[in-house]
């Protein structure tokens, strides 16, 4: 028969002890993880609606104007918003210059 030592129970205990807290470490970086990503998704669902409404802007102020003028306006909010200067893309929307 096996005998049974107080130190290799002890053993025991400590080893699925360090296990369970291994585990639960684990489960929090994966919760963590999870929260991490849906704070993302949630973050680029918002800027592909915001990016659809300057769009959607962008294309009324331009049907406004005729030839030159409608490709001028496409062009200028382009480049405001590439130099992120939303001040100056309100005015272009509004009066069809900087």
């Amino acid at each position: 028969m096996h005998q049974v030592t107080d130190t290799s129970v002890e053993s025991n205990v400590s080893s699925k002890a360090a296990f369970v807290v291994q585990r639960l470490e684990t489960l929090l970086a994966c919760r963590q993880l999870v929260m991490e990503h849906t704070k993302r998704a949630t973050n680029h669902t918002e800027l592909l609606e915001a990016l659809k409404l300057v769009n959607t802007m962008i294309q009324h102020a331009a049907r406004l104007r005729l030839g030159a003028a409608k490709a001028r306006v496409v062009t200028a909010c382009r480049a405001a918003i590439k130099a992120n200067n939303t001040i100056t893309l309100l005015k272009i929307i509004r009066e069809g210059r900087a």
